[in-house]
């Protein structure tokens, strides 16, 4: 497997979210400026994560691949929530414009994620070199 169609797959989601964002969603420039910024995080997270189950994989331990992919949705969640909280109580962004693109940005990515991890599990033999 390359990292290369990882990546290619990975714009879909991320193409996906940039649409809705702006053809469903009417938002000002602030909230608008706060959902690009979480579609980054979100990219960014699973790239991390998939760097990191990828050394899972060749770990003695049997079960960290599935400890790495549980403390990957928990920390997901955790940081949107935060995100949320942050985005309506510090920088005063109306919570009727962000809560639903990110509840959609989250489970977009996170089902990105987890196929793209089941599918990973499904390999022993990977080649993390282009």
């Amino acid at each position: 497997m390359k990292l290369n169609s990882f990546y290619v797959r990975l714009l879909l989601p991320i193409l996906l979210a940039l649409m809705s964002l702006n053809f469903l969603f009417e938002m000002d420039k602030r909230s608008l400026m706060f959902n690009y910024v979480l579609i980054g995080f979100y990219g960014s997270f699973c790239i991390l994560f998939y760097y990191l189950s990828l050394r899972a994989l060749n770990s003695k331990d049997p079960y960290l691949f599935t400890r790495i992919f549980l403390i990957s949705v928990f920390v997901k969640i955790g940081f949107t929530l935060f995100f949320i909280v942050f985005a309506i109580r510090k920088l005063e962004i109306n919570k009727e414009e962000i809560i639903l693109p990110c509840l959609s940005f989250y489970l977009l990515f996170t089902i990105f994620e987890t196929y793209e991890l089941m599918k990973l599990s499904k390999h022993k033999g990977i080649k993390t070199n282009q």
